[in-house]
């Protein structure tokens, strides 16, 4: 659905469609980028809506009107009905910058029509997908009910939502005065990905500082118009604030200028706790699984590892990814100690406890892990001489149990070997 279909239900003046020709040029340039490849169909709708907003101001009729005594008088009034759009340029590099940074959750200061909001919205939900999570969140904001009813509508047709969409999921329009509506946000401390600030200057600032409990440590910003705001002072006391509080911003040399904002962690920043259920918890927690899988199955056995699993059960299964990403991943990962180093000191800790089936599976992973029959022993007695003789008994039982099966299943492997040789 084009922009002008869309928005026939409110108050706009349409401009003049786009030929063919201006709307294949405009395809044309941005076929190769991301959101063509992924989503063609966004990246026709977005192009058109860029293209109409561009039209509108090369008619005179944008933002470009805008006059010095318009901006001392504050009367934004005759923009109320104009798209405003940012440059599609601008847009597809905030796009490529969220798709690899994963953001699920963003913030978008001024969304007018929501022609930049269908770039955060498929960023946000491509990331959601691929982490499995269901924490994606855009809010956008908007003072004119008109666009945001015209910014929901382009957002349902980007998504393939059927006609007269008004609740979309994973997306909070927040209506009226935006410092007012962001104070009643309730985002949530150390959650946001990103914001995107696409509004008067002189409201970025004290946007900013409600939103700024709300981001965390690697945080992105975007700032449009950021060359000439500062040119022309009216990013004067935002830039100020940024800089003393850490922030770096890149200027893009884009029209008027394209600010990207982050800010170097700290060694106390890097510490913040991952809000459960976010993208970066979920990812942690697929990467400890990942790299605890492979160690377990490295020192324990294939054979075992999928016998353990293929006995659990929707009850026991939970315990089995404990131990896969915590034990496995997130110790026996560690640089500290050798592996071989790890194994004496369980085979010490479970035999003391008396857990003689955890001790047989890691006497064979010992083994595995190049510690000696001698070394098992010697181990063993020291935990007889220190923790009790019973305790001792006990685990040599288990003990010698597990090494007689380690010798036969390496036997069995060796003549196979021969065999096929």
């Amino acid at each position: 659905m084009s922009f002008v279909r869309s928005l026939r239900a409110v108050p706009l003046r349409a401009p003049r469609a786009l030929s063919p020709l201006q709307l294949s040029r405009s395809m044309t340039t941005y076929q190769h980028t991301i959101l063509h490849r992924t989503h063609p169909w966004v990246a026709q709708l977005v192009t058109e809506l860029h293209a109409q907003s561009e039209q509108q101001d090369a008619q005179g009729t944008g933002i470009s009107s805008l006059n010095s005594q318009d901006v001392q008088k504050r009367d934004f009034s005759r923009f109320s009905h104009k798209m405003i759009a940012l440059e599609q340029d601008k847009a597809e590099l905030i796009y490529a910058v969220l798709r690899n940074k994963k953001a699920t959750r963003i913030f978008e200061a001024g969304t007018s029509y929501g022609v930049s909001t269908i770039y955060l919205m498929i960023a946000s939900q491509a990331a959601a997908a691929a982490a499995s999570s269901d924490k994606a969140m855009v809010w956008g904001t908007e003072k004119e009910d008109h666009k945001a009813d015209a910014a929901v509508a382009n957002i349902a047709t980007a998504l393939k939502l059927p006609k007269g969409t008004s609740d979309i999921p994973g997306f909070t329009m927040l209506r009226g005065d935006i410092l007012e509506q962001t104070r009643k946000a309730n985002i949530g401390k150390n959650s946001l990905d990103a914001v995107l600030f696409d509004i008067w200057a002189e409201l970025a600032l004290p946007t900013f500082k409600l939103l700024e409990p709300s981001l965390q440590a690697d945080a992105v910003l975007f700032i449009d118009n950021w060359l000439t705001g500062v040119e022309i002072g009216t990013y004067t006391a935002f830039k100020e604030y940024l800089e003393a509080q850490g922030w770096y911003v890149a200027a893009m040399p884009f029209k008027n200028g394209l600010g990207m904002a982050t800010r170097e962690m700290s060694s106390q920043a890097s510490k913040q706790d991952v809000a459960p259920g976010s993208a970066a918890w979920q990812e942690l927690h697929t990467t400890l699984h990942s790299v605890g899988d492979s160690i377990r199955r490295e020192v324990v056995g294939e054979s075992y590892v999928e016998r353990s699993l293929s006995n659990a059960n929707d009850f026991t299964m939970p315990m089995q990814k404990l131990a896969t990403e915590y034990a496995w991943g997130g110790i026996w990962s560690r640089p500290g100690l050798a592996r071989r180093d790890r194994s004496i000191l369980n085979i010490g800790m479970l035999a003391a406890l008396g857990k003689s089936t955890e001790l047989a599976t890691h006497v064979r992973g010992a083994l595995n892990n190049g510690v000696t029959e001698t070394e098992v022993q010697e181990c063993l007695l020291q935990v007889a001489t220190y923790v009790g003789m019973p305790a001792g008994m006990e685990a040599f039982r288990a003990a010698d149990k597990a090494v007689q099966e380690w010798k036969a299943a390496q036997n069995t492997a060796s003549a196979s070997t021969s065999k096929t040789s």
